[in-house]
């Protein structure tokens, strides 16, 4: 697997939510030649099934999903998900004119948003840093802990006594 280290939740793997599956399938093995697990959902309801099954550390998301193919689906998509599981960093993939929805995407929860025609190396660059955050996240809740430094006494609090 490239360069960064493995996430608790991820472990590299990505969900591809796309209903054109030829362009899926590139996007598949562009990043399979990357050593990511990719799977891929041609609809919302395969997607959530897929997530709530492998809890993928990256879901790409095309938001003209099927049966409206209208961004509306892929929105609600991205709000269940980001709200069920926040460890999931969802990339919104865009059509040509979709600026503002993805924009409006970001305010959902979504991290980032990448053209679907991206070149290979501008997609990766853009789920390397959704994994790369995940790691930061979890190596400051593994620092902090669940209730904070106090639950592991001595571990990063005072070492001695003041007077």
């Amino acid at each position: 697997m490239s360069g960064a280290g493995i996430s608790r939740e991820g472990d590299r793997r990505i969900l591809i939510v796309e209903d054109d599956l030829e362009l899926a399938g590139l996007l598949q093995a562009t990043l399979e030649q990357k050593d990511y697990v990719v799977d891929v959902a041609g609809d919302a309801v395969t997607a959530e099934e897929k997530v709530a099954k492998t809890r993928p550390g990256v879901l790409l998301l095309d938001l003209c999903l099927p049966p409206l193919n209208r961004p509306e689906c892929g929105l609600e998509l991205l709000r269940r998900c980001v709200g069920t599981y926040p460890a999931t960093k969802v990339i919104v993939m865009t059509g040509h004119g979709e600026r503002s929805v993805a924009a409006r995407s970001l305010e959902l929860g979504a991290l980032d948003f990448v053209d679907k025609l991206s070149e290979a190396d501008d997609l990766e660059v853009v789920v390397r840093r959704a994994f790369a955050r995940t790691d930061r996240e979890n190596a400051a809740s593994w620092m902090v802990g669940p209730s904070g430094p106090q639950d592991q006494p001595g571990r990063f609090g005072m070492i001695g006594r003041s007077n």
